[in-house]
């Protein structure tokens, strides 16, 4: 059987997920009374709904009150009629984020100041050293949501943030262009458990990831040749379906500076800062951030 917080974390990865009291009155005590004590669970409106525990029959059936006040909820069954329903059997919860990341900054011993980057989507949750190297950590979630990609395009702070850890609740984004800029993705299900007073993090397996792509994004980049450089333009345009304009904005300069660049112009030598911020967006997708 799944733990607690890993039951959480997967059910919160589904859009508009809830979960009702008969779910969270099976987790074990110990581990229920911490998860309410932390506020990781946000009371959402009651269940119009009910299972029946009064047959050996498992159907769910709507829930009437026969009363003005709400108290004496009941749902028919076909094999014994009219069953009064608990009203905290009502009571639904979600997962409130905002208490997630704070959590989590406090847990992966993170300083600086924890932002709502998009509204119940994007957070950024703090900075540490990570590998000898300074690195920001966010928390995203619904990015296998329909508009998962878009929470990403959309959140620049995310998106040009250099070698950021970027956490999910549960499962990890298929779509490639979450891994550009040098992200190390890790699931909530890998790195957190519930301890004895609250979270708890392990930062080993976080510390290898990091350690490899700080080892990739240190390789010195080596120049495009000049006769290869519209080529490497118009594949990067097709593969994110933007103008020039992006281009030359993702990489942090100027439009004559991004065409001086492209036909070998010394104005812009290769080696140089300009160069290489165009280099490193074409070659490896790693977006100068702002």
């Amino acid at each position: 059987m799944r733990r607690t917080l890993e039951q959480i974390w997967i059910r919160s990865s589904v859009e508009g997920h809830v979960f009702t009291y008969d779910e969270t009155f099976a987790w074990p005590k110990a581990e229920r009374e911490l998860v309410f004590s932390l506020a990781l669970l946000r009371r959402v409106e009651d269940a119009d709904w009910a299972e029946c525990d009064a047959c050996a029959e498992a159907h769910s059936e709507d829930v009437v009150f026969l009363d003005e006040e709400g108290s004496y909820p009941v749902i028919p069954c076909p094999a014994v009629g009219l069953v009064r329903i608990s009203p905290e059997r009502l009571q639904r919860w979600e997962v409130d984020f905002g208490v997630v990341a704070k959590l989590l900054g406090a847990a992966f011993g993170l300083t600086g100041t924890l932002q709502e980057l998009k509204a119940g989507r994007v957070w950024l949750l703090g900075s540490r050293r990570l590998a000898g190297r300074p690195a920001e950590f966010f928390l995203a979630q619904g990015a296998d949501w329909p508009d998962g990609t878009e929470s990403l395009s959309s959140t620049p702070r995310l998106q040009n943030s250099p070698a950021p850890v970027v956490l999910f609740p549960s499962r990890l984004p298929e779509d490639p262009v979450w891994q550009g800029n040098g992200r190390a993705l890790y699931s909530l299900r890998e790195l957190v458990r519930l301890g004895e007073s609250g979270l708890v993090t392990t930062l080993e397996p976080l510390e290898d990831l990091y350690r490899q792509i700080a080892t990739r994004l240190e390789e010195p980049i080596v120049p495009t040749a000049v006769k290869e450089r519209l080529a490497l333009v118009k594949r990067f345009r097709e593969r994110h379906t933007c103008r020039v304009k992006d281009v030359y904005t993702w990489a942090g300069v100027v439009r004559e500076d991004f065409y001086r660049w492209q036909r070998g112009d010394p104005k812009v030598p290769d080696g140089g800062d300009k160069a290489n911020r165009i280099e490193r967006l074409l070659q490896h997708d790693r977006k100068t951030r702002f």
